[in-house]
C-alpha cells in the first residue's frame, strides 16, 4: 500500500523470501488497473548487475564513476521505458489504431531497434563491451565525453522527447525494478 501511495520513488529492502518480488507484482498489477497509468517492469539478473559492478571498477579519472553510473541508468531506462511502451502500442487491437505521435515513435524505435529493443542483457552486454574499451584520460571532462559518445547521448535526448510526446495523456508513468541487490556482496 505504501508503494502505491508514493508520489516519486521508494526503496524496498530486505531479505530474501521477505517478500519484496511478491509486492514487486503486486504492486505493478494494482498500477495497471489504471489504464491511464503506464508501468514498466524492469527485471535484470545477476549477471548483468555483475556486469554493471565490473565496468564500475575500472580504471577511471576518480570523478568518473559516478557520472558513469549515473549515465548508463538513464541509458536503461530511458530504452526500457520505451520499449515498454513500444510493446503496449504495438500490442493493441487493430481498432485501436496509434494516435500519429504514437506512429512517429513506434517508427523511431523500429529505426533504433538494436538500441531499444534489443533484450536488456544483450544491451547491457553490448554496453559494458563498448564502455570497456574507453582509455581513461587525466582529465575528467574528456572520459564523460568519451562515456556519452558509447551511451548515445543525442539519441537519448530524442527518445525523451519521443517518451514524453507518446506518454502525454497518461496519468503515471511507473518504473519498477527488481533485483537490484543481486550483484551485492558483503564486501
Amino acid at each position: 500500500l505504501e508503494a502505491l501511495k508514493a508520489s516519486q520513488h521508494m526503496l524496498y529492502v530486505g531479505r530474501k523470501g521477505a517478500g519484496k518480488t511478491a509486492n514487486f507484482y503486486q504492486v505493478a498489477e494494482a498500477l495497471r488497473d489504471n489504464k491511464r497509468n503506464h508501468v514498466c517492469l524492469i527485471k535484470p539478473v545477476d549477471y548483468e548487475m555483475e556486469g554493471l559492478v565490473s565496468l564500475l571498477s575500472m580504471n577511471m579519472n576518480k570523478a568518473s564513476p559516478g557520472y558513469l553510473t549515473e549515465s548508463i541508468w538513464k541509458f536503461l531506462l530511458y530504452t526500457e521505458l520505451a520499449a515498454s511502451v513500444y510493446h503496449e502500442i504495438a500490442e493493441r487491437p487493430p481498432y485501436l489504431a496509434p494516435t500519429e505521435t504514437e506512429s512517429a515513435f513506434l517508427t523511431f524505435v523500429d529505426t533504433h531497434r538494436q538500441l531499444v529493443l534489443d533484450d536488456f542483457s544483450e544491451r547491457m552486454e553490448s554496453m559494458i563491451k563498448e564502455l570497456c574499451q574507453i582509455d581513461s584520460s587525466d582529465e575528467i571532462r574528456q572520459d564523460r565525453i568519451r562515456i556519452s559518445e558509447v551511451l548515445h547521448v543525442q539519441l537519448l535526448a530524442e527518445l525523451r522527447e519521443r517518451l514524453g510526446q507518446a506518454l502525454v495523456d497518461r496519468e503515471k508513468v511507473v518504473i519498477l525494478v527488481d533485483n537490484l541487490d543481486k550483484a551485492w556482496r558483503q564486501q
